[in-house]
């Protein structure tokens, strides 16, 4: 989730789909750095950025619908005079690029960290985490498979395949419910038995 400061809302809360997100730790093993590559509409971005690239505009006018690619990093600054109180001066590090022609659209800071990056269980070489649902899968599974076979020994019963009269033994043979089985008669005067 991403946490922003917003004229309107005062804050803005967004979540964000893991498959635009990349993570990396600190020392201490907590997430510090992330860096997201995502799509706007070229309007969008003209509203969220204002003062933008030639290569936007561009796009805006032509049609303001259009994706554009935008590249967002967030990164502990090294350096910064804690004094200060302006966006340059904060902690982290934000920056938004234009993914296509790598011109900046802004550039500010965070006191804190803005992203929350929950992970339930973590081995010591992962960075993304395992959630509790891994270690209810193979139980999840199972039971899925054994649903199936429920069903399918319910349809059997319900509609079971039939052995029908017929010169020969027609391969191959049908299992499925209500599954036709062509056989000689002497065959099945034998199966009854």
């Amino acid at each position: 989730m991403f946490i922003e400061e917003d004229d309107e809302d005062i804050l803005k809360f967004s979540t964000r789909h893991i498959n635009e997100i990349f993570i990396a730790e600190n020392d201490k093993g907590r997430i510090d750095t992330v860096f997201r590559k995502f799509s706007l509409s070229a309007r969008a971005v003209m509203q969220k950025f204002g003062d933008v690239s030639i290569n936007i505009a561009t796009k805006a006018k032509k049609d303001p619908y259009e994706e554009v690619e935008i590249m967002h990093a967030v990164y502990p600054r090294s350096d910064f005079d804690p004094r200060k109180q302006d966006k340059e001066n904060m902690p982290f590090e934000s920056v938004y690029l234009d993914a296509e022609s790598g011109d900046e659209l802004s550039v500010s800071g965070f006191r804190e960290f803005p992203f929350v990056v929950p992970r339930y269980l973590k081995a010591s070489h992962e960075i993304y985490g395992r959630s509790p649902a891994m270690t209810a899968l193979p139980d999840v599974k199972m039971l899925n498979e054994m649903s199936k076979t429920t069903i399918k020994s319910a349809q059997k019963q319900v509609d079971p395949p039939l052995l029908v009269p017929d010169d020969g033994f027609m391969l191959p043979v049908r299992t499925i419910p209500g599954g036709l089985n062509f056989t000689e008669q002497e065959l099945e005067i034998e199966l009854k038995h």
